[in-house]
């Protein structure tokens, strides 16, 4: 958590404000425009071991999340969990934002199998659509219970603080689960895709998970069933970007992110990403970017 918060502070996001903290384990945090649109992530993509709620009060936010482009207004939330990759924020001039910031220890730590906050449905969608709009009339019960969550951070001197932490996320989390519910039941949402939009849905959703170690167009084609030159067609059609593209920029992606990590070795990168050493991901990485890994991580460094 403490990486998460440097990196928007690093980033100059605004006013951001650190309301309240427990033990590295839970956060909330309030982000207010400074009079000018903010670009914070532009061209450095990340991902954390962190559960991230994102609360729009006022103003407005466009994220790219998992390579497709949101914008979020007021009463909009964003879930991003540990399989997520963010970039390109950009923050209105009177962006008005709330983060409820979990790690993934205190969240199983928390989980009690019986109790299931949010609907099957959403927690499947959520790796595709993380974007939830919540009726304006529900909005004062989720302020309460964020109060609750900070007031409970704030007692450091109770004997039973973390339980009460424990217990006023759980409110916080069982509160907006039934509000997502109840907006799931009343207003399905019907999801009608063409023939080509649902090859790529599935490609993205096959490229994301194999891609540290699958570089290869054949590899996803022969999973959807249909021969390398289509999969490129429908991709070009859809994105402006062939299967190589996409393989090329989602796997930059990954370099990126474990680049920011000086303690991972360059050559370990190339053993886990499935490249056959390291001469081979640094000509890959200097063809997509125009620099070496390790310049990109010098510069990344120094910022």
């Amino acid at each position: 958590m403490k990486d998460f918060v440097r990196d928007l502070y690093r980033m100059g996001a605004g006013q951001l404000l650190l309301l309240d903290s427990y033990q590295d384990q839970v956060a909330v945090l309030h982000m207010k425009g400074n009079g000018e649109e903010l670009k914070i992530y532009k061209g450095e993509p990340s991902r954390y071991n962190l559960i991230v709620f994102v609360w729009v009060e006022r103003g407005s936010v466009e994220v790219r999340v998992d390579y497709k482009d949101y914008r979020l207004e007021p009463s909009t939330f964003l879930h991003i969990s540990p399989v997520h990759v963010v970039e390109n924020v950009l923050l209105s001039s009177d962006v008005s934002l709330y983060l409820v910031v979990v790690s993934t220890d205190f969240l199983h730590d928390n989980r009690n199998p019986a109790e299931k906050p949010f609907p099957f449905e959403f927690i499947l969608s959520s790796r595709h659509s993380p974007v939830t709009r919540v009726s304006e009339e529900y909005i004062p019960v989720l302020a309460a219970r964020l109060k609750g969550l900070q007031s409970s951070i704030r007692r450091s001197d109770h004997m039973f603080r973390k339980i009460l932490v424990r217990n006023d996320f759980s409110s916080f989390a069982f509160e907006l689960g039934h509000i997502i519910h109840k907006q799931w039941k009343a207003h399905p949402v019907e999801r009608n895709f063409t023939v080509k939009e649902e090859i790529m849905a599935k490609f993205m959703f096959l490229l994301i998970n194999n891609c540290r170690k699958e570089h290869q167009v054949s590899f996803y084609a022969d999973l959807l069933c249909i021969s390398p030159e289509h999969l490129s067609r429908v991709l070009k059609d859809l994105s402006g970007f062939t299967a190589n593209k996409w393989i090329a920029r989602v796997l930059m992606t990954e370099v990126k992110i474990l680049l920011k990590n000086p303690e991972i070795p360059i050559q370990q990168i190339a053993d886990e990403l499935g490249f056959s050493d390291q001469s081979s991901l640094g000509k890959f990485f200097k063809k997509n970017s125009g620099m070496s890994p390790l310049a990109y991580r010098e510069e990344k460094r120094h910022r």
